[in-house]
């Protein structure tokens, strides 16, 4: 099975800012996706038993792929409340996996610190053999 994904649309959010400008509402778009999954299975009699062989193989292009819950698009990079823990967020930056804010460098200017969260990605390339059989 093969699909694509165009990339759904997400608006960027300035921080510093008191109103959005209304031109940026759905500037900016996801990434596409191509993901290609394979599976099959074939039966086999033997000794008067069924045996069932299968295999199944997903994202073989091994891309990184947006989880199907993705991202809450324009969502603030800190949580607002203890509601939004365990989230997926873009940053103002367009970077996934959140971010919080702190001066690193002294300048007087909070920088992104990157959450670098595993969970906004979905499994890369995965196969899986097997057999089974009734008894």
């Amino acid at each position: 099975m093969y699909s694509y994904s165009s990339g759904l649309p997400w608006t960027p959010v300035d921080r510093f800012a008191r109103r959005q400008d209304p031109l940026w509402e759905n500037s900016e778009r996801l990434p596409t996706s191509h993901v290609i999954n394979i599976q099959g299975r074939k039966m086999f009699s033997v000794y008067g038993q069924e045996l069932m062989l299968f295999f199944e193989g997903r994202n073989l292009l091994d891309e990184d792929i947006l989880s199907p819950g993705g991202v809450s698009p324009g969502a603030v990079p800190g949580m607002a409340n203890a509601g939004m823990d365990g989230g997926s967020y873009l940053t103002e930056t367009g970077q996934y996996g959140g971010a919080y804010l702190q001066d690193i460098n002294e300048d007087g200017i909070d920088e992104f610190i990157p959450v670098n969260d595993p969970t906004i990605w979905d499994s890369r390339k995965t196969w899986r053999i097997g057999f089974g059989f009734e008894f």
